[in-house]
């Protein structure tokens, strides 16, 4: 899913965004944080504060997250109580493969939420699928799930349809001109595509 060249972009667009200045960041779906931890590796982060429902993968996240050598905060809740619980505002919030499991109305939602979590200068910077433009809900199913059929080919075939069924029964996603409208009406006055890799791509979008 090409999560090494997205988070190479995250890592320069997090040295872009900060330089040498400290930064505290909302990590929403975090799972193990293993590319997170990558891409801001050698940043100022002041503060990671991840949200995940997986305790398995909260777990990895802890022995992994020492390498920020910052403090680490982690919770077993999902990506709204993050928006919505945290008692102070964060400079940088980040999700990645998660807002399409989301329905539209609740992609909305998350925009509006997070822009009120984020500091004044804050930045979201999101990593996640996205429909063709002008590409249906199947369309798009049948033509993930086919690519996956051909990409995929070290995944025994009983895992690959699991995946397969999991995706069909729970993932929405959007077109990325969506998305851009999403944010413009919630508030957020500047959005950026960062790099796209076969229909994965990552966006962000800055508070002022």
């Amino acid at each position: 899913m090409f999560h090494n060249e997205l988070f190479a972009q995250v890592g320069r667009a997090a040295g872009d965004m900060f330089g040498s200045a400290a930064f505290s960041v909302m990590d929403l779906g975090c799972g193990s944080a293993r590319h997170i931890s990558q891409a801001l590796r050698g940043r100022n982060v002041s503060r990671y504060v991840g949200y995940d429902l997986s305790d398995v993968a909260l777990a990895h996240a802890r022995e992994i997250l020492v390498a920020l050598n910052c403090l680490v905060e982690l919770r077993h809740a999902d990506l709204f109580a993050g928006l919505d619980d945290e008692p102070t505002q964060v400079d940088l919030i980040f999700s990645s493969f998660a807002l399409h499991h989301l329905k539209s109305v609740d992609k909305e939602l998350f925009f509006r939420r997070a822009l009120r979590r984020l500091t004044e200068n804050g930045r979201l910077l999101l990593i996640d699928v996205v429909l063709a433009e002008g590409e249906s809900r199947a369309a798009w199913l049948d033509r993930y799930c086919g690519w996956m059929r051909a990409d995929w080919t070290t995944l025994p075939a009983q895992a690959l349809e699991m995946a397969f069924g999991h995706i069909r029964q729970n993932d929405f996603p959007e077109a990325s001109a969506t998305l851009h409208r999403m944010a413009r009406d919630a508030g957020f006055s500047r959005t950026k595509d960062l790099g796209h890799f076969s229909g994965h791509h990552a966006w962000l979008f800055s508070k002022r």
